[in-house]
C-alpha cells in the first residue's frame, strides 16, 4: 500500500505548531513565592532553636547541662533525629524524643567534652509544622 507524502510527513504548519508547543513546555521554572512574613518568622524561630541545641550540647567535660533549657526549646512532643554510624558502618537514623537525647547528652558530659557546629542548616515551613535539617562537625 503506498501512503501519500504529505500522510507520512507533517506539514511545515504542524512542524511550526509542535515546536512552538515544545518550546513553550521548556520555558524557565517559576520561581517559588518569597516566603510569606509569618513563614520567614518561624523559620527564624526554627534557626534560633537549632542554634540553641548547638550551644546546650557542646561544652568542656562536667559542665552541668540544664535539661529543662533544651526541653523548653520544644514543644512537648519534638523529637530529633541522630544520624550515627551503625555496627557495619552504615549510617543509621535514630528518632527519639527530646527528652532521651537531653539524657543522653546529659550522661555523656559527664565523660568528656563535646562540641558541634552547624555547617549548614536547611528549614522548611509547611503551615504549622517546620523541619530543620541541619549538618554539623
Amino acid at each position: 500500500m503506498h501512503t501519500p507524502t504529505s500522510a507520512r510527513f507533517p506539514t511545515i504548519a504542524g512542524l511550526l505548531l509542535l515546536l512552538l508547543l515544545t518550546t513553550s513546555c521548556q520555558s524557565a521554572p517559576t520561581p517559588a513565592p518569597a516566603p510569606s512574613p509569618a513563614d520567614a518568622a518561624a523559620e527564624a524561630e526554627v534557626r534560633q532553636v537549632v542554634d540553641g541545641v548547638y550551644a546546650w550540647v557542646s561544652g568542656p567535660q562536667g559542665t552541668p547541662k540544664d535539661r529543662k533549657a533544651l526541653l523548653a526549646l520544644f514543644v512537648p512532643d519534638g523529637r530529633l533525629v541522630v544520624a550515627q554510624a551503625g555496627p557495619n558502618g552504615a549510617s543509621v537514623a535514630q528518632s527519639m524524643p527530646v527528652g532521651v537525647f537531653a539524657d543522653m547528652v546529659v550522661q555523656g558530659a559527664t565523660q568528656r567534652s563535646f562540641y558541634e557546629a552547624p555547617i549548614r542548616t536547611r528549614v522548611d515551613v509547611f503551615g504549622g509544622i517546620a523541619t530543620a535539617w541541619s549538618s554539623f562537625a
